[in-house]
């Protein structure tokens, strides 16, 4: 067998060869794809029965060429493989088979297929698998006949955690939540009745199209603005961070959707991106997330104010009161206006009917109350005239004299009676407040006496004076007249000697 056929490297980067089914090999994926290089004689043998490519005059239709190629996947137990990657797409279909994908850190993918067969044997519940998770696929590769798509045929398939992509995912998701960018608190309702729709997808994809058809349909006044924008690949999300911000700077918009069709996880990615999601949470018009299918969710879809599960769904969202809703609703008004005015009506005719038959009863008896009241004031004007209430008023006043002259008497003998006690107590207080004041005055005489200059004097001390007067309390100099004074009289002296600090 020519060993040039194969490229060790371009197996050794990506897959792990095993032998068989029944576990792994322990040598490296370099030295298996190697050991590629030594198949026997009878494969060699095989590869050669089945290799004409034909020719100019007799070439090999393609259904041919896929049988070939499923032919060598197949047949050849050696070249069954074991991979590991992250689930993605699972679509496990009524009739028993399962569809997926496995993704790479690196964005290598591969299509994969689980017949209703396999799955029964290793009694695998395929329904429990969701995107993201990381799996172990073992099987064989092989074609498609109609399409020649290249598609990893599952043997078994085993779960080994969570996908390093879902994990970064799920980590940003809580990183942006934690910050309160999904908080309902600063979500934005939708307009009741929105004017102009901006909408930032593709403008070749099947979303804007639904999108168009069904806000035609449902509400043709509503004008749909369109920023085309890339929906997936590497620089997507900077396309739709410009879109929507030409459309938030436009003040006719009322309210903005942004979204695509379904696709792969790979095609969703720019809708998971940091930078796009920050941007809506700060923008400050509401905008409808519509990305992918039913089952398909993006950051986008945590962030936004209204989240749809389809592009046709966003576009019901924002045109919740069609045209004719909105007239049927107006009919409803107007006809419950129409009843609530003739019930009304018939109401107040009844009600004017009524007064029209009591009116001339309820005159008579105002005007019989109004004579009524009239008499009884007319005798209270009689009463209350100053010639018929004088000489009681005057008979009132003398009576009311006289008692106050009595009870003037009665109070002034009482007083007076109060005064004469009052003033014998006072008189007595007063005494004995003097002879009190005596008594301290003579004790503070004593110990004023004691204190006294004079006494001093009796003691043996004498008073220096300056000749101005002035005690002497400190040095002079020498010739200086003082006055000494003692208690039998005042010596005139002169210094002679003004030592300090004599012992």
């Amino acid at each position: 067998m020519n060993n040039d056929y194969y490229n060790t490297d371009d197996f050794s980067d990506f897959f792990s060869v095993f032998p068989n089914q029944s576990g792994l090999s322990n040598t490296t994926s370099r030295q298996r794809c190697t050991d590629l290089y030594a198949i026997s004689d009878d494969y060699a043998r095989h590869c050669q029965a089945i290799q004409p490519g034909g020719t100019l005059d007799s070439p090999l239709r393609v259904s041919q060429v896929i049988r070939i190629l499923n032919s060598l996947f197949k047949n050849e137990q050696d070249l069954q493989f074991c991979v590991r990657g992250e689930l993605r797409e699972p679509k496990p279909y009524s009739s028993g088979h399962f569809y997926f994908s496995l993704y790479d850190e690196d964005g290598s993918v591969i299509a994969c297929s689980m017949w209703r067969n396999r799955i029964r044997a290793r009694q695998i519940d395929v329904t429990s698998f969701h995107g993201g998770e990381a799996v172990i696929v073992c099987g064989n590769f092989g074609l498609y006949n109609k399409s020649g798509k290249l598609s990893l045929e599952a043997h078994d398939l085993v779960r080994c955690g969570r996908g390093t992509l879902l994990e970064e995912l799920e980590r940003l998701r809580q990183r942006l939540q934690a910050e309160g960018l999904f908080d309902d608190s600063i979500k934005v309702p939708l307009p009741i009745f929105p004017r102009v729709v901006g909408v930032a997808t593709s403008a070749s994809g099947q979303a804007i199209k639904d999108i168009c058809k069904t806000i035609k349909d449902r509400c043709p006044h509503i004008k749909i603005v369109l920023a085309p924008c890339l929906c997936q690949g590497e620089k997507a999300d900077l396309s739709i961070i410009k879109a929507l911000s030409l459309l938030e700077a436009r003040p006719d918009v009322d309210c903005i959707i942004v979204g695509r069709g379904g696709g792969s996880q790979s095609d969703l990615e720019p809708y998971n991106s940091e930078e796009l999601v920050r941007f809506i949470a700060k923008c400050r018009k509401p905008i409808v997330s519509a990305v992918g299918h039913e089952g398909d969710t993006s950051l986008t879809d945590y962030v936004a104010d209204v989240r749809a599960s389809t592009p046709t769904r966003a576009a019901e969202l924002v045109s919740a009161h069609t045209r004719a809703e909105c007239l049927e609703s107006l009919q409803r008004l107007n006809n419950r206006i129409f009843d609530y005015l003739s019930r009304d009506l018939f109401f107040r005719q009844d009600l004017l009917e009524k007064l029209r038959e009591r009116l001339p009863r309820i005159i008579k008896a105002w005007l019989d109350k109004q004579w009524t009241d009239l008499g009884h004031l007319e005798r209270q004007l009689v009463l209350l005239n100053p010639k018929h209430a004088l000489p009681t008023k005057v008979e009132k006043l003398n009576s009311t004299r006289e008692r106050l002259i009595k009870a003037l008497k009665y109070l002034l003998e009482l007083h007076e009676s109060k005064l004469e006690k009052v003033q014998v107590d006072l008189e007595h207080a007063y005494a004995v407040y003097l002879h009190n004041q005596q008594e301290l005055l003579n004790k503070l005489d004593l110990k004023l006496g004691a204190f006294s200059p004079e006494h001093i004097l009796d003691r043996g001390y004498a008073i220096v004076t300056t000749a101005d007067g002035r005690i002497l309390n400190r040095i002079v100099e020498n010739g200086t007249q003082l006055s000494i004074i003692i208690k039998a009289g005042c010596l005139k002296a002169e210094v002679t000697d003004n030592r300090q600090n004599i012992p």
